[in-house]
């Protein structure tokens, strides 16, 4: 025999419900007991921090605070200016290169590259 099935549906829903709460209250009361064991650092207790804590002065007033400025470029005013340097961007055509190398060229370069290294490292007096 099922208890819980024969139960209407409220009261499952209110055993739930309790169920919820008796968690939260025992996961809260160890988050209570948790922080009531932070100890207060010692430097808290040292003269130069007890003076300084007490000519800490008054707390700004919010009505001493700047204006929000009123001058500013609206929404529209950004789009068209980045719209203007997107269609320059893309206006943009890059000269042609005349000076390309073949692969035996690239080749060849980077062997008397190689050779001028070598040379400079002949004659470094480092070694």
């Amino acid at each position: 025999m099922k208890i819980s099935g024969d139960l209407p549906k409220k009261i499952q829903h209110n055993k739930a419900v309790n169920t919820r709460l008796k968690i939260s209250a025992v996961l809260l009361a160890f988050s209570v007991s948790a922080c009531s064991t932070v100890k207060v650092p010692e430097f808290v207790n040292l003269p130069e921090f007890r003076e300084a804590s007490q000519n800490i002065g008054e707390y700004p007033d919010p009505a001493d605070a700047p204006s929000a400025p009123d001058d500013m470029r609206g929404a529209a005013d950004w789009d068209k200016a980045a719209k203007s340097i997107i269609k320059k961007r893309d206006g943009f055509d890059t000269p042609p290169d005349n000076n390309y190398m073949t692969d035996p060229q690239i080749e060849k370069e980077i062997e008397a590259l190689k050779t001028k290294v070598k040379e400079y490292k002949l004659d470094d007096p480092v070694e």
